[in-house]
């Protein structure tokens, strides 16, 4: 979502409050909710640049 954001702004869109408030970064597509989970402790997590001025 970050990178996302980032693209955005690089473009020259405006991000403000409004917008990043309506965001949820709730995302199931790696989530068993029922089952069995798998998690590989060997992925390396990318830097993530939480600098983004909002508005």
């Amino acid at each position: 979502m970050l990178e996302i954001l980032h693209g955005l702004l690089s473009e020259g869109y405006d991000i403000n409050k409004d917008i990043v408030s309506s965001l949820a970064p709730y995302m199931t597509s790696h989530i068993n909710r029922f089952g069995k989970y798998s998690i590989d402790k060997n992925i390396e997590i990318p830097e993530l640049k939480f600098d983004i001025t909002v508005i």
